[in-house]
């Protein structure tokens, strides 16, 4: 699971739990004008990523965490619970997206949204 902060222009996602101590992104902070999209409960958290993994853990149907190579790009995955998952859009940056675990991704969603909207 991922803690997700909107703090002075930016968009912070800070891994929490186990996944801490694995080999893989803790924190990722990049300003909010790069966020290009967001959305809840994404159909590729319910089906795992693709691409090549490297590195993380994959056990297919119980955890995906790592960075994800796809044809399109590098994606940060941390995904427990798919029905908690979220999936957020970037540009001008070295990952094209995350997909990840939080406690509401209804009120991160929102947050975000609200963000970018300059509210």
């Amino acid at each position: 699971m991922v803690h997700v902060v909107i703090a002075h222009g930016r968009l912070i996602i800070e891994v929490e739990g186990i996944e801490r101590f694995l080999p893989i992104c803790h924190r990722i902070d990049l300003p909010l004008e790069h966020v290009v999209w967001v959305q809840t409960r994404p159909d590729e958290a319910y089906h795992g990523p693709t691409g090549k993994r490297t590195p993380g853990t994959l056990l297919q149907g119980l955890i995906a965490a790592g960075t994800f190579h796809g044809t399109d790009g590098d994606v940060f995955w941390d995904v427990h619970d798919p029905g908690r998952s979220i999936a957020i859009g970037f540009r001008d940056e070295p990952l094209i997206g995350v997909v990840v675990d939080v406690d509401d991704p209804d009120k991160v969603e929102r947050a975000i949204v609200r963000a970018l909207r300059g509210e």
